[in-house]
Order: C-alpha cells, then structure tokens, then sequence
C-alpha cells in the first residue's frame, strides 16, 4: 500500500467513524431545540388516545378545555384540527359515510382524503410516536 492510498483509506474511516457518531448526537440536539422553540412559543402538548385511522377517517378526541378532530388523509398522514369552524365559530360535525367534516350552520365542508373542500380548518400540531398521540396548542390561541 503507497502513503498516499494509505492517507486516504485512513481519512475515509475517520469522517465514516465521525459521522456514525456525530448523526445520533445531531438528531438529539435538534429534537431539544424543537421542544426549546415549542415552549418558547407557549406549545404546550397534551396526550390525547387516538385509535389507528384509516384513511379518510376522523376521531374526536379532547386536550385541555376544548375538541378536536384527529384526521387520516389519502396519503397517510395523520393531523389535527380543531373541532370549530373558521368562518361562522360552530361546532363540526363528521359525516362518515362522506368521508367528511362539516359546519351545519353555515354548510362549509372539509373532504378529508384529498384535503379539500369550503372550509379552511383551523390546524393544531400533531404528533404519533413511541410514547403515544400529542396534540400541541399555542397559550394564546382562543
């Protein structure tokens, strides 16, 4: 083996030991500072029971003094909205069979599979993970 192919060899162990090191140290650091950012924004997190959906799907679950729904759309993704609507303030009603929610007091719909529809939900952050479901809501918001 020549020096040069040597010196080479040798610096792409260290950067490969390096980063096998440094990625789970980076990943942590970063969750920290979300969680830092989150309460600095007033986030604050309550653990809610939400069932496995399916697509299209929608569970009410409560965190804190107020509803939420917790949605499926066609991709997968699971988010939360709350359970009022944005033009008129009513509560939301959830029409299984339309795969759908929807205001009864001003007729504004949300289609939950393609995310569509007259009504702009109002989103809250969401998380699914190890430790269960989260719903996080600003302090400020009414």
């Amino acid at each position: 083996m020549e020096r040069r192919e040597f010196w080479k060899s040798l610096k792409e162990e260290l950067f490969g030991f390096v980063r096998e090191v440094a990625a789970p140290l980076a990943e942590e650091y970063a969750e920290r500072l979300e969680e830092v950012s989150e309460a600095v924004e007033g986030v604050l997190w309550f653990p809610v029971r939400v069932r496995n959906l399916e697509p299209g799907e929608a569970e009410l679950v409560f965190a804190g003094n107020d509803a939420f729904f917790v949605v499926k759309d066609r991709d997968g993704n699971e988010r939360a909205l709350r359970n009022r609507c944005p033009t008129c303030g009513g509560l939301l009603t959830h029409i299984p069979y339309a795969r759908a929610l929807r205001c009864l007091r001003c007729r504004t719909e949300y289609r939950i599979l393609d995310n569509g529809g007259t009504l702009a939900p109002l989103w809250v952050r969401f998380r699914r993970d190890d430790e269960g479901a989260r719903i996080g809501v600003k302090v400020d918001e009414p």
